[in-house]
């Protein structure tokens, strides 16, 4: 919506597509909070428009009022925004502070003409509001090429290229191609499409045509988890292609579009119609049990659950328990909840009753792959501090069982009360 409303206003250059993106720019971080970088495309394109034109419309400014406005509106039901936080992974000032960059920005492209002495006066004032912004950047920037801890082995914040690239097999050639179409190794060529559509770099919605879909592609080659940012573009480049094209040679394009389609489309459908895993944790159906005795303890003495971070997303979704931490990693402090859990669990049983902690349960679970195959002491190693103490061998003295899943070879998983 954003893109096309967009490519509306540099079009049309009316008021009103002004205030209408602005009012979709000023909500978008109610529904997320990342998507305040939707800003960045139209900056950039206005500055192109600035350094050409020398002046931007005054539609632009409204555009950046109305955003300010509706992003003021949309943060008002926020608790860390009444609260004064100022962090890029909630709702809060932060956000306000972009709005108001953003207002500035179009404000002055406006306002002040194009010449060397208010771009250097542009640099100025631009790094001197980034100052505060410099910690959000460098752990947004983090997420977005995929440098967090914990979370670098996850597939999903790959790029489809480096997981071709990593292990060079036909069938990894297919299995992206399931989830994104083989259009997704077109990228490159739709791109070099793209500029070639853009010439000669005139027109202000070619402009911004080539800057947010140069922005969304990068961002959908980047990682799975952004896909949403650019998909479009693994198509929309070679429908302008087929738009110059279908004039002239109408049947040969709609028969080239055709083929074109079909073959990357091929590998969609068994993506689509394969049978849906609901959690790609096996463990979770043979362990399902503990948490329906988890949820009946909380109902009556409410506490926190100390188990894996992995453990923490199926404690929080069956019960009403709380947690120290689960996989939902986004701010520093999830970072270091996480830190704090593992740390706990590998104490062993006598060290953590001593410890200074407010936790009341305990759920832990076989690290090992339970198999015949390994050793006794090759489990032991594995299965180590609380893991060892509470799977291993009879509940310690402080524990209390509160329920079990076992297996042909001894426990699988427990939950104990704290005494």
């Amino acid at each position: 919506m954003v893109f096309l409303l967009d490519v509306k206003l540099f079009k049309t250059n009316k008021t009103s597509d002004a205030i209408l993106l602005g009012v979709v720019l000023g909500i978008a971080t109610a529904f997320h909070n990342g998507l305040f970088i939707l800003q960045l495309p139209l900056l950039i394109a206005a500055f192109l428009y600035w350094t050409t034109k020398s002046k931007t419309s005054i539609n632009l400014v409204y555009l950046g009022v109305t955003n300010q406005g509706f992003t003021f509106a949309s943060l008002l039901p926020s608790e860390t925004f009444r609260e004064f936080f100022f962090s890029f992974f909630y709702q809060s000032w932060f956000h306000l502070y972009i709005a108001l960059g953003t207002l500035f920005a179009l404000a002055f492209f406006h306002y002040r003409s194009f010449s060397q002495k208010n771009l250097l006066i542009l640099i100025a004032i631009s790094l001197t509001l980034a100052a505060p912004l410099v910690n959000q950047i460098v752990h947004g920037m983090t997420f977005v090429v995929g440098e967090l801890p914990y979370l670098d082995n996850i597939s999903e914040i790959k790029s489809p290229y480096s997981l071709v690239l990593e292990d060079f097999k036909p069938i990894n050639f297919y299995h992206i191609g399931k989830m994104y179409s083989l259009l997704i190794f077109f990228i490159p060529i739709s791109f070099i499409l793209l500029i070639y559509w853009s010439r000669p770099y005139k027109e202000d919605d070619k402009i911004f045509v080539l800057t947010f879909m140069t922005f969304a592609m990068l961002l959908l080659v980047q990682q799975y988890r952004l896909n949403y940012f650019g998909s479009f573009t693994m198509y929309l480049p070679l429908l302008m292609l087929l738009q110059l094209l279908s004039p002239r040679h109408l049947k040969k394009t709609a028969a080239i579009a055709f083929i074109i389609v079909f073959i990357s489309y091929s590998t969609v459908p068994a993506w689509l119609l394969s049978p849906y895993q609901r959690p790609y944790n096996i463990t979770y159906f043979k362990t399902k049990g503990i948490y329906t005795w988890l949820a009946k303890s909380c109902e009556v003495d409410p506490g926190i659950v100390l188990a894996r971070p992995g453990d923490g997303h199926y404690i929080r979704y069956n019960t009403e328990c709380s947690v120290i931490s689960n996989n939902f990693i986004m701010t520093p402090e999830d970072f270091s909840h996480r830190k704090i859990a593992f740390n706990y669990l590998a104490m062993w049983a006598e060290g953590f009753l001593k410890s200074n902690h407010n936790i009341k349960y305990v759920m832990v679970m076989r690290r090992d792959s339970m198999s015949d195959s390994l050793s006794a002491k090759a489990v032991e190693e594995l299965n180590y501090g609380l893991y060892g103490d509470l799977l291993l061998s009879s509940p310690p003295p402080g524990f209390t069982l509160i329920s079990e899943v076992s297996g042909d070879h001894g426990a699988i998983a427990r939950a104990f009360k704290i005494r």
